[in-house]
């Protein structure tokens, strides 16, 4: 089975997937202690063209917002927050978190804790690491490959915590350091979503010094918020040659094969392999072969399905999954098919499901 796919030469002219925002609208979430001094956002809302909105109380519809700001909040969030704030960004939502550097006073301390609770939560692989870097306002140039970068050559910072990016397949980062290129702004895709986590509150707010007036914060920040194409939607196939795809994700274990098809406008080679992500699990090898015989060859993962997050908890008949990974040259690309389980009304029926 294939996903029809939007396949383009360059990252910058597809669609994100999930839901669709309303146009014009930033939440910023100022409860549970928001910093003060770094919780204004006027020139962010000028930089991307949006409505920002200020609210104390989290409101129960974060659909309708391109992106959710969370400014430096020192007293943690409850598990509604934290799930609400899950729901949103799997969901295809924007969520900005900021965290500060680790002051000696431990005024920051707070939001450290809550910022890496957001992002375990998410089940993110980015964290803030409690640090006290390149203190001041400073202007750095280390900017690292990313569609969220794209245009972006500097960027005025202030004193900053480290955000540690563990190896996984979508977090990376967006920006290090002046000193010691140290990663401060981390990048993760989530769902069909993105997370942003920074290690310096100065940065996005309106507390940049001349960030926005002189350098690329305000591009960074409509990239971050706005940008429509932040992967690539490519197609797959799982199983290969069958349709539906029935896979018993409860007993027997044993191994699946899921392919990245190649087309005349994408080309599965550009693919880093050990980036690749299927359900949670990575490849235990991969292949190369033309297996929907178009005559373009493709590549095909096999995956152990002890290791996928569906292993133990069977659909009652059909769900999508998912494979993301990354282009050699850092742009993230993702693909989905349906998974049936075996006595499901599809299966027993022999009913494709596109």
């Amino acid at each position: 089975m294939q996903r029809s796919n939007l396949l383009v030469c360059a990252f910058l002219s597809i669609a994100i997937s999930g839901t669709a925002f309303a146009v014009g609208d930033v939440l910023v979430y100022t409860g549970e202690g928001a910093a003060s001094g770094i919780s204004s956002f006027t020139n962010f809302g000028v930089a991307t063209d949006k409505t920002v909105h200020y609210e104390t109380t989290l409101p129960a519809d974060l659909s309708v917002y391109d992106c959710v700001i969370l400014p430096t909040n020192v007293n943690g969030f409850t598990a509604a927050t934290l799930s609400a704030l899950n729901t949103y960004t799997n969901s295809g939502g924007r969520l900005i978190a900021q965290a500060e550097h680790d002051r000696a006073d431990g005024l920051y301390l707070g939001a450290i804790a809550a910022m890496n609770a957001v992002a375990a939560n998410l089940g993110s692989d980015l964290s803030v690491v409690g640090s006290y870097l390149d203190c001041g306002f400073n202007v750095t140039n280390n900017i690292h490959p990313s569609p969220f970068t794209e245009g972006v050559n500097e960027i005025k910072m202030g004193c900053t915590s480290e955000i540690a990016v563990a190896v996984g397949p979508t977090a990376h980062s967006l920006v290090g350091t002046p000193t010691a290129d140290i990663t401060f702004i981390g990048a993760d895709m989530i769902g069909s979503g993105a997370f942003f986590l920074l290690g310096d509150g100065n940065t996005l707010s309106d507390n940049s010094s001349d960030g926005y007036t002189t350098y690329d914060n305000g591009l960074l920040e409509a990239n971050m918020c706005d940008l429509a194409d932040f992967y690539i939607d490519v197609a797959i196939d799982l199983k290969p040659g069958s349709n539906p795809n029935c896979t018993n994700m409860e007993k027997g274990g044993g191994r699946v094969a899921v392919a990245i098809l190649g087309t005349a406008d994408f080309d599965p080679f550009l693919v880093d392999p050990d980036t690749v992500e299927f359900d949670g699990a990575s490849p235990l090898t991969w292949a190369i072969e033309d297996v929907d015989f178009d005559g373009i060859l493709d590549v095909v993962f096999i995956f152990k399905k002890h290791d996928m997050d569906l292993w133990g908890f069977p659909p009652t008949n059909c769900t999508e999954v998912e494979l993301i990974a990354f282009l050699f040259d850092g742009t993230p690309i993702v693909g989905v098919d349906t998974l049936c389980n075996p006595g499901g009304v599809n299966c027993e029926g022999e009913i494709p499901t596109p």
